[in-house]
């Protein structure tokens, strides 16, 4: 299981890791915020809705269309 430094990363890794699992959650945070500029530890809370937003894009494949508006909605909550 990832610890996240960051408070934000490490809930958005405990909702999405039991779908994923460890490693692909871990590497889905990462690139989801690579692709907004930033690094994992660097996540405020403006920064949720594009994670969020590019995360439910990015998980339709692995969980559903209708998961993944759940997933995204859980990390939105944050």
């Amino acid at each position: 299981m990832a610890t996240f430094e960051n408070r934000y990363a490490q809930k958005i890794y405990e909702i999405i890791s039991p779908y994923l699992g460890d490693m692909m959650a871990k590497g889905a945070i990462r690139t989801q915020c690579k692709k907004i500029g930033i690094s994992e530890d660097a996540i405020e809370p403006k920064d949720i809705v594009p994670i969020s937003d590019n995360i439910k894009k990015a998980m339709v494949m692995f969980v559903g269309s209708e998961n993944a508006v759940i997933l995204a909605n859980k990390i939105k909550m944050i």
